[in-house]
């Protein structure tokens, strides 16, 4: 095989995979935009969504010239986050890892960790989280209805 035949092979396979990955991008955005939406009918002015917040360290003063070195890259993470429409306040319920591909996609918090292969495993992990009275208070503490 040519170096020209391997890397057009290469090229091939890395194209396959941009395209898994932006399908399922779309679909990892569009549970999250279903969820919002099921959310406004019931608790208005809140949505769940997927945000890259910035880490926060522990300072150490014992670390010296290293800790130094890492406070000047700020370090950042994904976060599962509840948030209010009106004045963008968010409130974090999850931490959020994915795969280059989307999925699998990791949701995990204090007490558990779920792994979602697909769009449905998605679905149902979110759905889980709305099932726990600690993530319906933080829902409400963000609503905008007023009764």
């Amino acid at each position: 095989m040519s170096n020209k035949s391997l890397f057009k092979d290469s090229l091939k396979i890395g194209l396959e995979q941009a395209s898994i990955e932006a399908n399922n991008l779309k679909e990892i955005q569009s549970v999250f935009e279903d969820l919002s939406a099921a959310l406004e009918e019931d608790i208005p002015g809140v949505k769940m969504s997927v945000e890259r917040v910035r880490k926060h360290e522990e300072t150490d003063i014992f670390s010296g010239i290293a800790n130094l070195t890492r406070r000047a890259q700020p370090q950042y993470m994904d976060v599962v986050a509840v948030s209010s429409v009106a004045n963008g306040k968010y409130t974090t319920i999850a931490e959020w890892r994915y795969s280059r591909l989307g999925f699998p996609c990791t949701i995990e918090r204090k007490d558990s960790k779920t792994v979602c292969q697909d769009k449905e495993g998605l679905e149902n992990a979110l759905s889980s989280l709305l099932q726990d009275p600690a993530i319906v208070k933080i829902l409400l503490s963000h609503s905008t209805k007023t009764e």
